[in-house]
Parts: structure tokens; C-alpha cells; sequence
């Protein structure tokens, strides 16, 4: 019955019924009594409190600077839909957090109007998918199905508007980048301290690494905890075991004898630490280390601001100063011009709760009042790849001939700003099998222990193995891959497997790809995509408005045809893994000997794949690619470079070019997409400038003692 009552979730999401909340009863509140603003002036404002915002005002606030962090959105970060890493799909659609941004992949609308995610706004106020039409995703409707009054909104794009960010609903994958990324950042910036055995320091100085085996030379004693999902829980389901059995034979990992598939033995098979140093170009399967407390809750950024906010001395006294306005949208950056460079010294804001237009709850939102803090130092602007270009058009620094077509007083003419926006091009396969995976058929994905018992299970445990399945992200394997295409010799795809039927961003995908239990999907990631023509150019000049988002995908033919190499090949390698699922379940002749499972259940290892389906090939796979891709890691949209480029927005301590007193600190700086997943690239980052910044105004020291 709970199970059915998702499904209807689901259908009401997407069959043209009003933008709803499927946790809408849940009790929201601040989670902590944070410091708010106590006074008007600060040595540095910064705005957004993401993993590049949080992170380097936590810094500076430690090295005992007086720091303001400002966030549109609320603080709900104990809430189990936050806190509990499998409830990571279904926190992109919470509104306590949820921004909903609408995106464009290409230039012509046409085009994205193939793609069956593609969501239409009707006049009611209620989304139209191509669901409707079809009754099922992965056929984009046509013309005549789409209603009269519907009007194209775009592609779903979840980002978040709260305390922490980003890092509090994404999948908690914790990858190092390639050492190249960091090499090219050297050479870019002319600047040695980037290379990659000198980067290497900032990555040990903040991680916590609790799994084994790992590299010697990860950090033990950071904020940034990092485990492995529990392969005891893993090995309590036979569907599960066989297909991690199948990757690892994919890779030449021999399994003879009779062999109990067992956590033991998995753990001899996935032996290899990913973030050992160079291990990132070596292809292989993996364990994927997730960025997990010791109570099995999500960590990350969100805990450094909140223990950093709240530290006090012996004496009770308050020991750094991070203050923290929350539910405060920042409409602009202020600058002082009379100078011979314009210097930023301050911000304005507007008050109020779910202010901006992502939010799904602005539509009855008011600001309760405006207001402007100074900054004496700098300010520090970290809204991510799409609201931080917003900023600093908003704020008169950008394309003067966007400025000035909107009436907007230009500060500096930056060019760059809002240019050379890139993401991943990911994809999904996803096959069926006729009985449900035992480690989540009884599990119905909501935030309320008295309705799930895998929530049940979770909270009342006491060990990550005891605390079941949602002590996991839900990604039970990884396999990085060369393609034939890959540039430089690197591993440049990335194939992560679980139990779900995700097919990419819709509304109500987060109900959909736990609808049932009896799916699988391999998501294809493809890492170092050789497109940089996406643009983010303003709706208007109001600032509780969205952007214009385009990331105009497949842009340039030569490139775009070695990209869809790249995928198309993740789809044979996935395909090849799924068609080699070893049976198991009591004692089973194969060629590679006997092999018993113990585990009390016979599988006959079938698979059927349902997206986009086994005859889906050649040119046929060509064009799904390119109708049905997505992504989740945008960035480079105000990006460091060369200081004869008149695109570099930023120099390589990320300072704002042409103008004092002003940073960037988010991934909308990086030149080029680093790595699979770019969480740990940007925390190395602003460990480094942060140091470069504490150093330039001769601060403080170092540490606190936050929760690992």
C-alpha cells in the first residue's frame, strides 16, 4: 500500500496536476539556534554557502576574520530527508531545499523538445511531460499531443537553496580529480603551486578517510568524513551480488572454485583505493567512497559551517565569528568607483523565506525587507554556476551590451561572465528483472520512520551495517573506463550501478526510479566532454528571477561526434555486464567453476533492459544520446584564465579581473569540468586560496573540531 501510494505521486507529478510536495506534512524549522547577523559590518560577505561559499567562509572564519555567510534558503539540515544518505533522490524535490531550475540543452528548442523529460507549463500552473501523451518515458511527444496552452519550460535541473548547498542532496560521491586537472590549472595560471604533487597537501588536509584499504596518503584527520557503503548489506542480496560479480569478471577478476559471495569475498575482489594517488587512471572497479559520518549521516560542508558558527572557548565564549543570515537573497554586489579600479565593499539583499523564483514556493513569497551589509575586506561570491554569473550582471559587471540592453549601469565590461558553461553529458541504462531486489522491496523511500521501515531500520540502528540500506547512497559499484576517443589516456567514462529505474530529471522523477524494486541502472558519466558553449544570460533585471540557461550540447560536430563515441561505448560495456550476470543461489556449474552463494535464494541471473532497450543500437543509440541525455555538474561560467584571455573572469586566486575586493568560490571558476564528480576538486580549491587570502591580510591560525 505504501509502495502504491509513491506511484500516485508519481502520476500526479507528472499526468498535468499542480506542482506538489510529497513531504509537505513533514514539521520544517531551523535545525540549529545559528548566529545571525550582529552587526552591519564585516571583513568579508559572502553569499551562497555551498561547498565553495561554506567552506572558504568557514576558513576565514577560523583564522579569525569576522565573516558574514548569506543563504536565500532555510537551515533543515537534520531533517532524515537531508541527513540520511539514501533519501539523496528524494531531497531534490523537498521544497525545503529544492530550487527547481528549467534548462535548455540546445540552441534550437526543436531539439529539445525530442527529449521526453522536456516539461511544458500550462496556464492552470500545472506541468505537462510527454508522459501525458505516451504513457511512459523515453517517447517525446508529438506536436499534436502537446496541449494548446502549454508552454515549453525546458528540461528539469535540480540545484538547492539551503544551509550547505549542493551538499545536501547530491549522492555524496567523494572522487578525487585527475592529477592532469590540476596540472592544466598550472599551466594555465602560470602559476606552479598548482600542480598536482603540490595539490595533493590540500586533499589530505580536510578529508577524514574511515574506509579500508586506503591510501597512506589520504588525510585521517579532517572535517570531510569519507566511507564506503556497508558491503555486509550489499551481499544480503543475491541480484545485487551477481551483477557486482559480473563487473568484476568484466575486468578480469577470476572467480573459481566454490565461493561464498560474501562481504569477505567482495572485499578481496574491490581492493583498489580510487582515491589513491594516480589510481584515478587506472581503469577498474571500484568501491565508490561517499562522504559519510560515523553516525551514517550525509557530511560534508553543511557540518563545518554549523560547528564553525557554533564553537565556543573553555569559557563559553563565542570562538569564531561566522554569522549567518538565512532566507536573505542577495539582489546585488556594491561598489566604490571613485578609485582607479572599482573595488566591491559590500552587499545588498532582500529578506525573506523562498524568495527566489527556482523555489516551487515563491509563487506566494513576498520579501519582508531589504537591506546592505559592508564588507571591509572583500566579498565573496559563491551562488554556483548559474546564480553567480546572475550576481555580477545584476551587480553591473558582465557583457556590456547584455548590461546595457537591460538598463543596467556597467561597473566593468567582463565579457566572460554567464560564457563557457559545461556540464556532463550522462546517460542511463536500465534493465528489469521479474522479482524484486531484496535489499529494498520493503523499502517506500519517506522521510517517516512510522511509514518506511527501511527508515525505521535506519534510525533505530546502531552500526552502518545495522542501519540497512539507507545507510548507502543506493550506488552499489563503479567501473571507470577508457574510450576510444579519451584525449590524453585518461579513464574518461565512469559506469555506477543500483538498484533503481532512473532515467534522468523530470517531475516526480525522485518517486519514479523507486516506484518499484525490480529495476537496475548503470548511469554513464562521461568525464573531460569537450563542449564549453553554454551561456547564462539574465531574464531580467529582476533578481528574484531565474536565469536563461542554454548549454547548447553536441555544439561543434568533430567534438560532439567523439563524446557520443565515448557514451555509446558505456552503453556496450554496460550492456556487456548485464548479459553476463552470473546466476547464483545454491550450487551452479559455470566455466568458471562451481559456485555457491549460501544466501538462501536462487537467481537465474536474468536482466531485461527497458531504456533505451536492447534494440536500440548504432545510429539508433546515436540519436537517443543526443534526444535523452542530461547532466548535474554545471560549472565554468565565470571562469579562471590566461591573463591575455578577454574571457578569464578570474585570475588564479580567484580574484574578480578589473575589480579589488572581490572572488569567486564555487565551480563556475574552473576553465574546464575536472574529474567524474567535482566536489573534492572545488574543497581543494579553497583550501589553497583560502590559505593565499589569510596569508595576503596576515591572519590567524588553523582548526576546529567538527563532528567525523
Amino acid at each position: 500500500m505504501m509502495r502504491l501510494t509513491f506511484c500516485i505521486l508519481l502520476a500526479q507529478a507528472v499526468m498535468g496536476l499542480p506542482r506538489h510536495n510529497p513531504f509537505i506534512n513533514i514539521k520544517r524549522q531551523y535545525d540549529h539556534d545559528l548566529p545571525q547577523n550582529t552587526t552591519n559590518e564585516y571583513d568579508f560577505v559572502c553569499i551562497g554557502s555551498g561547498p565553495g561559499g561554506g567552506h572558504m567562509c568557514s576558513n576565514l572564519a577560523i583564522a579569525g576574520f569576522k565573516v558574514l555567510l548569506i543563504e536565500a534558503g532555510g537551515d533543515s539540515g537534520l531533517q532524515l530527508i537531508q541527513s540520511v544518505p539514501a533519501m539523496n533522490l528524494a531531497s531534490t524535490e523537498d521544497w525545503s531545499l529544492a530550487w527547481e531550475f528549467y534548462v535548455n540543452k540546445y540552441a534550437d528548442t526543436e531539439l529539445d523538445k525530442r527529449d521526453s523529460k522536456m516539461t511544458y507549463n500550462t496556464t492552470d500552473g500545472k506541468y505537462w511531460t510527454a508522459y501525458n501523451a505516451t504513457g511512459n518515458l523515453g517517447t517525446a511527444a508529438t506536436p499534436d499531443q502537446i496541449p494548446d496552452d502549454a508552454e515549453p519550460l525546458g528540461i528539469l535541473y535540480p540545484r538547492t537553496g539551503a544551509l550547505g548547498g549542493c551538499s545536501r542532496h547530491n549522492a555524496l560521491f567523494s572522487l578525487q580529480p585527475y592529477d592532469m586537472d590540476w596540472d592544466d590549472m598550472a599551466e594555465l595560471t602560470g602559476d606552479d603551486s598548482y600542480a598536482s604533487e603540490n595539490m595533493r597537501q590540500y586533499l589530505n588536509r580536510f578529508t577524514n578517510v574511515a574506509y579500508q584499504p586506503h591510501s597512506l596518503n589520504s588525510g585521517s584527520s579532517g572535517w570531510y568524513p569519507m566511507r564506503y557503503t556497508s558491503l555486509i548489506t550489499a551481499a544480503t542480496d543475491i541480484k545485487i551480488v551477481s551483477v557486482l560479480l559480473a563487473a568484476c569478471t568484466a575486468f578480469g577478476k577470476t572467480i573459481i572454485g566454490e565461493v561464498v559471495a560474501t562481504a569477505t569475498y567482495l572485499a578481496s575482489v574491490l581492493t583498489s583505493d580510487i582515491n589513491a594517488p594516480g589510481q584515478l587512471m587506472v581503469p577498474e572497479v571500484y568501491q565508490v567512497p561517499l562522504v559519510m559520518r560515523s553516525d551514517s549521516r550525509r557530511g560534508g560542508v553543511y557540518d563545518l559551517i554549523v560547528d564553525t558558527a557554533l564553537a565556543t572557548n573553555s569559557d563559553g565564549s563565542r570562538k569564531y565569528h561566522l554569522d549567518i543570515m538565512l532566507d536573505t537573497l542577495a539582489t546585488k554586489v556594491t561598489f566604490d568607483t571613485s578609485g582607479e579600479k572599482p573595488r566591491a565593499n559590500g552587499v545588498d539583499y532582500m529578506s525573506g523565506a523562498a524568495l527566489y523564483r527556482a523555489d516551487p514556493r515563491s509563487k506566494t513569497s513576498q520579501p519582508s525587507g531589504t537591506g546592505h551589509v559592508t564588507a571591509t575586506k572583500e566579498v565573496i561570491v559563491a551562488g554556483g554556476a548559474y546564480n553567480t554569473p546572475q550576481i555580477l550582471k545584476l551587480s553591473g559587471v558582465g557583457p556590456r551590451e547584455e548590461l546595457e540592453s537591460l538598463g543596467i549601469d556597467v561597473v566593468l565590461d567582463l565579457p566572460g561572465v554567464g560564457t563557457n558553461l559545461q556540464d556532463r553529458y550522462e546517460q542511463t541504462m536500465v534493465s528489469k528483472t521479474p522479482t524484486s531486489f531484496a535489499l529494498t522491496e520493503k523499502c517506500t523511500w519517506h522521510p517517516d520512520p512510522e511509514l518506511d521501515p527501511c527508515m525505521k531500520t535506519f534510525v533505530d540502528g546502531t552500526t552502518q551495517t545495522t542501519r540497512g540500506a539507507y545507510a548507502s547512497n543506493g550506488i552499489a559499484i563503479a567501473m571507470i573506463r577508457n574510450s576510444t576517443t579519451t584525449e590524453r589516456g585518461e579513464p574518461d567514462v565512469i559506469l555506477l550501478g543500483g538498484p533503481a529505474n532512473f532515467t534522468g530529471y523530470y517531475p516526480g522523477w525522485s518517486q519514479g526510479a523507486v516506484a518499484d524494486s525490480n529495476h537496475w541502472a548503470w548511469i554513464i558519466l562521461k568525464a573531460h566532454q569537450r563542449n564549453n558553449a553554454g551561456t547564462v544570460t539574465l531574464r531580467s533585471t529582476d533578481p528574484r528571477d531565474t536565469p536563461l540557461i542554454n548549454f547548447k550540447r553536441f555544439n561543434n560536430d568533430e567534438d560532439a561526434a567523439k563524446d557520443l563515441t565515448a557514451i555509446r561505448e558505456g552503453y556496450e560495456y554496460a550492456r556487456r555486464v548485464m548479459e553476463n550476470v552470473v546466476p547464483i543461489g545454491g550450487v551452479l556449474s559455470g566455466s568458471n567453476g562451481s559456485l555457491a552463494s549460501g544466501l538462501g535464494e536462487v537467481f537465474d541471473g536474468v536482466f531485461e533492459e527497458v531504456w533505451p532497450g536492447a534494440d536500440v543500437t548504432d545510429d539508433a543509440l546515436d540519436q537517443f544520446i543526443r534526444d535523452e541525455n542530461w547532466g548535474h555538474h554545471a560549472a565554468c561560467s565565470a571562469p579562471i584564465g590566461r591573463d591575455d584571455d578577454p574571457m578569464a573572469v578570474l585570475d588564479g586566486d580567484l580574484r574578480v579581473r578589473g575589480i579589488d575586493g572581490l572572488r569567486v568560490s564555487d565551480l563556475s571558476a574552473c576553465n574546464r569540468l575536472p574529474g567524474f564528480f567535482p566536489i573534492m576538486w572545488i574543497h581543494q580549491l579553497v583550501e589553497k586560496v583560502a590559505d593565499t587570502i589569510v596569508a595576503e591580510y596576515a591572519s590567524l591560525k588553523w582548526g576546529v573540531d567538527v563532528l567525523v
